[in-house]
């Protein structure tokens, strides 16, 4: 008796036309209003990070700088900015605690909160949400990333 012949396998169906991938434009950076300068308050206590926030946005932003979070809120009543960098890692009141008191303080709640952060205090994006801080950046972070979601918390 002779072995049953082999079961061919199906033929490959036709290969599809290779579909060109579509290029993703980057998102625009966003932008201000010609003449706006928005103000800034910067709670770093870190002299070297406060200098360089202030380098980096000292074109088209008034920057003021305060080294505790102690100071933040006074200095903030009186300056009345668009946007408050927090640094997480303060000695006395850290980021989290500055944008609470801002969300109960009736002139400043309406404030955007940046919050930065590095390896000595790690962002909790939880408690982030529960102060209500409206962005985040990791040092060491890039100028222009800076720049973007500055000009972004102030448009």
């Amino acid at each position: 008796m002779q072995p049953a012949p082999a079961a061919k396998a199906p033929p490959a169906p036709p290969a599809k036309p290779a579909v060109p991938k579509q290029k993703q434009t980057p998102k625009p950076a966003p932008t201000l209003a010609a003449g706006f300068e928005p103000k800034v308050l910067v709670v770093e206590d870190s002299k070297t990070m406060r200098k360089v926030v202030e380098q980096s946005l000292s074109e088209g932003f008034a920057v003021t700088s305060v080294d505790s979070g102690a100071s933040a809120l006074s200095v903030a009543r009186d300056l009345g900015p668009h946007v408050i960098i927090a640094d997480l890692s303060l000695d006395d009141k850290d980021g989290y605690e500055i944008c609470r008191e801002l969300r109960q303080d009736a002139q400043l709640k309406q404030v955007s909160v940046l919050l930065l952060h590095g390896a000595s205090a790690t962002y909790d994006p939880a408690k982030a949400a529960e102060v209500q801080a409206n962005d985040e950046l990791a040092k060491p972070f890039t100028t222009q990333d800076l720049i973007d979601k500055v000009t972004a918390l102030a448009s």
